[in-house]
């Protein structure tokens, strides 16, 4: 996925001020490097104004309209200077800043904020179809994916390329499987069966944990690719996680069906988890 990254920066209220843009193209780590001139920015002003920084996929939308990539939670990076007639500020981010916190604006001296853009993570994040039946003699577990729906559009470009991976955790011994991508939908018809070898003992079902998890695979390449997550056995949280696995579990060889609400992946155990850059920390400690 491409995105044609768009920093907008204005101060609204300013008699005159306009709001001004800076773009690059098909980068995830945009680099700005771009002034913005605010003239006629009075003391009095400085008490009353923000600066709004907000950052875009430029024309992504319906109509060419540009997407917000996500919400800040901090500040932008900003270094600025106050003189008697003129403000001038970089941004990097989306914030909104008021000008009265920055009190070094009538220092004439130079500061720097730190914006960590986030992703905006929907409220509902939509359901999954399944179904679970354990062969007793065979020592096999089957899950039976049959739907994913009403997922959100959470790419910059419309519906998710969806993807659903299955681990299976047993003592020391995990296994991860996947379904096939469908592209570009909110709904996701599969109807696969997922198998794995495993121990049948009650000692063995009573510690088997089960990580269902859907994927945007537009996403995957920035380590934040997974859209919600539904637990079996150890770590079920929800009514139809727990009846569903009591079910199986009881009853070996019958099938037993559940439908589950997807919980964000912050809240639950990584399937993809990506490094964090070394240089990360050394650009932190500039600052």
């Amino acid at each position: 996925m491409e995105i044609h990254a768009l920093c907008k920066v204005s101060i609204p209220g300013l008699k005159g001020a306009k709001e001004q843009t800076s773009e690059t193209k098909r980068g995830r780590d945009p680099m700005f490097n771009h002034e913005f001139f605010f003239d006629n920015v009075t003391h009095e002003e400085l008490d009353t104004k923000i600066v709004l920084i907000t950052a875009c996929h430029a024309g992504g939308g319906i109509k060419g309209k540009d997407i917000v990539i996500g919400e800040g939670t901090k500040g932008a990076e900003i270094s600025g200077k106050f003189g008697k007639t003129r403000n001038r500020c970089v941004f990097v981010g989306e914030a909104s800043v008021p000008l009265r916190d920055i009190r070094e604006m009538n220092t004439k001296k130079e500061i720097k904020f730190i914006e960590e853009i986030k992703a905006i993570v929907p409220k509902k994040l939509g359901k999954i179809y399944t179904s679970s039946v354990i062969e007793k003699d065979s020592k096999r577990l089957t899950i039976n994916l049959k739907k994913v729906d009403a997922l959100p559009k959470c790419g910059l470009i419309g519906a998710p390329d969806v993807c659903v991976k299955i681990t299976l955790t047993q003592g020391a011994k995990t296994q991860t499987k996947s379904s096939r991508i469908i592209k570009s939908t909110c709904s996701a018809v599969y109807n696969e069966a997922v198998m794995f070898l495993c121990g049948t003992s009650k000692n063995d079902l009573a510690q088997t944990s089960i990580v269902i998890s859907v994927h945007d695979a537009q996403r995957t390449c920035t380590g934040d690719d997974t859209i919600g997550c539904a637990f079996l056995g150890v770590g079920a949280v929800d009514k139809s996680e727990i009846d569903q696995w009591k079910g199986t579990t009881e009853h070996l060889g019958k099938e037993y069906k559940g439908n589950h609400t997807l919980k964000a992946p912050q809240t639950t155990p990584p399937v993809h988890v990506a490094e964090a850059n070394d240089d990360v920390a050394a650009d932190e400690e500039d600052y």
